[in-house]
């Protein structure tokens, strides 16, 4: 699989955008230096990068994974919607993906997996690799924790937050974090893997709540060019969750383009031999997919996680009842490769035997061993799995996993594609 990167923009339009960005500062504000001017204009960065905008930064709990984090970009979102609908310029600044259940520190940039010309359409977004060509500091960390509210007491559902310890001593918070301040004062955190980022002040927050409960200690609260992180943003809910302005911000999630058509031709030209078979005029979504969470699930939630006999009666089941002629399987799993998961390959090779069904997974196509051998850099791993996300999607039917996020956004996926809630269901 090969790393996706967007197209170098050409020179004339870099020669048209610096005219405007000196236009820009010279309009907007003082510079303090020829050479602060040249150094700003000259970058790559996007325009919006002019010194008049505010940065809106966040992160997830370190070791989350990619469900969670596409999750939290709709709250971040909301609140700089909510920020710029009180008249202020905050930007978006969309992370890279670092550090999560791959267990690596290789960046993954946001659009090597998601489109973000969809996102600009809602709010004005740059990557972190933007930011990080003119800036490698923020100005103030908000570090969110739950708030505890006494036994008996209910908090406002929008306002249940408040600032604790002064200075925030976020250790006492969570030992385990890597947040905190260096000899100098300075303040240190993981920041998406960018050891030399810094910020000038950390202020821990106790919330309970919405995404509103931040705006006192965000709106009207920094200046032009100011930039702030809000650590572990999971911590507060999505505003106006499930409702038709929800969903609308949903839909703007989408995958990037060069993945999209990855999975068609994926399964255009890898599963479409063995659906031929059945049928000349079989379409290519006539096939079943799978989504097996394994790996920390069978220790987690192994209440939930059926045996493996159970799982092949499951699937082959969902097989007879979908009625499709090609007894074809799409196979989206962490399972692949682990030696220790000999339950996995038990699944697969029964299925294939036994059954005579047809296990496809990306990228290797047709399973013949059950096995991965090839040691995968992140960023293919995080690419295949949203490749293996985009066919469940492309399924005539699915089968996911009780209780993960990823089967849930495949689920979402399927009901925006207009497949009938009862072709999704879940083992």
């Amino acid at each position: 699989m090969h790393l996706f990167q967007r197209d170098h923009v050409s020179a004339s339009f870099q020669t048209l955008k610096k005219i405007l960005c000196l236009g820009l500062f010279l309009y907007t504000q003082t510079v303090d230096s020829q050479a602060n001017l040249d150094q700003s204009c000259d970058s790559d960065a996007p325009i919006l990068m002019n010194g008049t905008s505010q940065y809106f930064h966040f992160t997830v709990k370190e070791g989350e994974g990619l469900s969670l984090t596409r999750d939290v970009v709709l709250r971040a979102i909301t609140i700089v919607q909510d920020l710029r609908d009180r008249g202020e310029s905050w930007v978006l600044v969309l992370p890279h993906f670092w550090n999560n259940h791959w267990h690596t520190g290789e960046w993954i940039p946001w659009d090597a997996l998601f489109d973000v010309r969809s996102l600009e359409e809602v709010v004005p977004v740059i990557t972190l690799g933007d930011y990080l060509q003119l800036r490698n500091s923020v100005d103030t960390v908000y570090y969110l924790s739950p708030l505890q509210l006494p036994d008996g007491e209910h908090g406002d559902d929008a306002l249940s937050a408040k600032e604790i310890g002064s200075p925030c001593d976020v250790h006492a918070i969570d030992p385990y974090t890597r947040f905190g301040t260096d000899a100098a004062g300075d303040v240190v955190g993981p920041f998406w893997g960018v050891e030399q980022m810094r910020a000038r002040t950390l202020v821990c927050i106790e919330v309970l709540g919405f995404t509103s409960a931040l705006m006192p200690w965000l709106a009207g609260q920094h200046p032009p060019g100011a930039s702030v992180v809000v650590a572990n943003l999971e911590s507060v809910m999505q505003e106006n969750f499930d409702t038709p302005e929800y969903w609308r911000l949903r839909r703007q999630m989408r995958y990037a383009d060069e993945l999209v058509t990855t999975a068609q031709r994926f399964v255009s030209n890898e599963m479409r031999d063995v659906q031929s078979e059945a049928s000349e005029d079989i379409p290519n979504d006539t096939f079943l997919a799978v989504h097996m969470r394994r790996n920390d699930f069978l220790f987690v939630r192994s209440h939930t996680i059926p045996s493996p006999d159970a799982t092949v009666e499951q699937i082959v089941a969902a097989l007879e009842a979908s009625s499709i002629a090609a007894r074809t399987l799409f196979v989206a799993s962490d399972g692949w490769g682990e030696a220790r998961d000999v339950d996995f390959s038990y699944i697969v090779r029964t299925l294939r035997d036994t059954h005579g069904i047809s296990v496809f997974k990306y990228p290797e196509g047709k399973m013949l061993t059950g096995t991965q051998i090839r040691r995968q850099s992140s960023i293919e791993v995080a690419q295949q799995s949203v490749i293996d996300q985009i066919i469940c999607g492309m399924a005539r039917h699915f089968l996911g996993t009780d209780e993960s996020t990823f089967t849930q956004r495949i689920r979402e996926d399927r009901d925006f594609a207009g497949h009938p809630m009862e072709s999704s269901y879940e083992m």
